[in-house]
């Protein structure tokens, strides 16, 4: 093999090492000696790769090493034999996620008809473990096998409240009792057998150095020796006993992040830790398609999202004297990322608010002016580092959901569910300019599109390679005019969100095309607006199912078989705005 260049191999592999997937497709396209040369080094050319791109946190761990191994789920490993395909595959999971992707809708838990299983409440999802994990309506608490559908384990009704909150994190499930009381359960294999026993049996020595108030109670007991008859303890996805916390006082929400859970009441906020129980107080697009994507084109295509071309909302550059008023809205939900640096507020009115690096923000603010030039800047600089994105008209949808996770953002409307993926720089603020225009992409789920069972969603979850809801597709939703044909239920349910589509667009369009917002507000005597949603009558489901959205490729016919057998095989029912 002959290069264009008189630089030793190693040098040019040591300067490859800054290329990313990108331009390392591209040079293996310049001529047959670049080609050559990236396929003979390609383990350590894209080993360098995974790192650059993010997919790899430390760059010395190789392929084959546990810790690499453990940063996804089996679905990213099937079949991977080599750094290029580990690449090549994240890249796809990544497309597939911003609609450049096939990925298919799934139903969960689909041939079941107790009560148990069609009135879900709360889910939470562990891919790695290959599981899903979810309370009801009804009571009970069931977990689900994300590839054969098959359950695994389960708590009758009668031993979890119905509309049970849940919280899992690292094998361990939370859920509140009427009381207020909190069950700490965790993942059977995680324990150790005569450990386990000690804890339960004799919790005067299992328990040094821990509350011994938290140790399982006679009820989760019981509850575990009436599930062990019909599921033997030593199976995948079974949990044991592991703590009862008992509230100083009535709670109003709680959240775990391993290894802390957070319980808030009325006013003040109590944190569990994990090992000792301690208690203690206190817009521009990145596409450059405008367009509108076709529902033909995405279903052509297998995909579930579709494009969304951004309009802003508002901007620097936008403000007038007639806009200079305040838009006064409530919070749905705030979110915070991972690792702590990035904000998502999800409003009422289906409009998101998104501040990346929001410490950075604040820390880049001039702490030599006096206070208030120094809260003027500070709300300066928060502005203009803000995303600001009016999903749905104000008046004609409601916020109901709001996740985030791995990156991707994703927004439940009332009339619609919203995939949105960031783009946050890496680069520490400068703290005297302006940060550049954000950039972000927005995708929509045509599927879920019915008002009904959108307003009855109660969870929504993502995973590395999927997002999962709780949502009733039910034939209720389908126009008589296609019911009177004869069609089967899959062209029903295509007809139905073809017809739905056209209404969505509509109103989309309306809003677009209408510049004076002064019918999606109520407008104050002082000029301020309000954000006010219209009042639809609407039929509420009483049944509520698990669906996702597989975003995990299958690159091979080969491994066709080992597809999840409750994935729909037709081509994905698909809509672009």
């Amino acid at each position: 093999m002959m290069l264009s260049t008189t630089l030793p191999p190693e040098l040019i592999l040591q300067i490859l090492s800054y290329f990313d997937l990108h331009t390392l497709a591209i040079l293996a396209t310049l001529n047959k000696s670049w080609q050559n040369f990236v396929r003979e080094n390609e383990n350590t050319i894209y080993h360098s790769a995974a790192f650059l791109e993010g997919y790899l946190p430390v760059f010395g761990w190789t392929l084959d090493d546990p810790r690499t191994k453990s940063l996804y789920s089996e679905r990213t490993w099937l079949g991977i034999t080599n750094w290029r395909e580990f690449c090549q595959r994240r890249r796809q999971i990544d497309n597939s996620w911003i609609g450049k992707g096939p990925s298919s809708v799934v139903q969960y838990q689909k041939h079941r008809d107790s009560e148990h299983y069609r009135r879900v409440h709360r889910i939470k999802v562990d891919e790695k473990a290959g599981y899903l994990i979810n309370t009801s309506q009804i009571g009970g608490l069931a977990v689900t096998d994300l590839e054969t559908d098959e359950i695994l384990w389960s708590l009758p009704v009668w031993s979890v409240r119905a509309y049970a909150h849940l919280e899992y994190e690292q094998g361990y499930a939370i859920f509140d009792r009427l009381d207020g009381n909190k069950e700490v359960w965790r993942r059977t294999c995680d324990i150790d057998p005569a450990g386990d026993e000690s804890r339960i049996n004799n919790p005067a020595s299992a328990f040094e150095g821990y509350d011994q108030d938290s140790r399982p109670d006679e009820r989760q007991v019981m509850v575990r020796t009436h599930v062990n008859a019909s599921f033997p303890p030593s199976g995948r996805g079974h949990f044991s006993p592991w703590a009862i916390l008992h509230m100083p006082e009535p709670s109003r929400a709680y959240r775990f992040v391993y290894p802390n859970l957070l319980v808030a009441s009325k006013e003040r906020v109590t944190r569990y830790g994990f090992w000792k129980w301690d208690r203690t107080r206190p817009l521009s697009s990145r596409d450059d398609e405008t367009r509108c994507d076709p529902y033909r084109f995405a279903k052509a295509e297998h995909r579930e999202l579709v494009n969304v071309p951004l309009h802003p909302f508002s901007g620097p550059s936008q403000v007038t004297e007639a806009n200079k008023k305040q838009i006064i809205d409530s919070f749905t939900a705030v979110h915070v990322s991972e690792d702590g640096k990035h904000i998502a507020v999800l409003l009422s009115g289906s409009r998101l608010l998104f501040l990346p690096n929001f410490e950075e923000a604040i820390a880049s603010s001039s702490n030599n002016n006096p206070k208030p030039h120094r809260n003027l800047e500070l709300e300066q600089k928060l502005y203009l580092n803000t995303y600001d994105i009016q999903l749905m008209p104000p008046r004609d949808s409601r916020s109901i959901y709001l996740a985030f996770n791995h990156g991707r953002i994703v927004v439940v409307t009332s009339l619609a569910v919203f995939v949105l993926v960031p783009e946050i720089s890496t680069e520490p603020l400068d703290p005297h300019s302006s940060p550049p225009p954000p950039t972000l992409i927005v995708r929509r789920i045509p599927y879920f599109s019915n008002p009904s069972w959108l307003d009855a969603c109660s969870c929504l979850m993502l995973s590395e390679t999927g997002l999962f809801l709780n949502y009733d597709p039910s034939p209720s939703q389908i126009p008589r005019t296609f019911l009177d044909q004869e069609m089967d239920s899959e062209d029903q349910v295509l007809h139905a969100i073809l017809m739905r589509e056209l209404e969505i667009q509509d109103i989309i369009n309306n809003y677009i095309d209408d510049q004076d917002e002064y019918e999606q507000y109520h407008h104050l005597p002082n000029g301020d607006r309000i954000v006010v949603p219209r009042q639809f009558a609407i039929e509420i489901s009483d049944r509520s199912v698990i669906f996702g959205i597989d975003f995990a490729p299958y690159c091979h016919p080969s491994n066709a078989a080992l597809l999840p057998s409750n994935v729909q095989h037709n081509p994905p029912l698909l809509i672009a705005l």
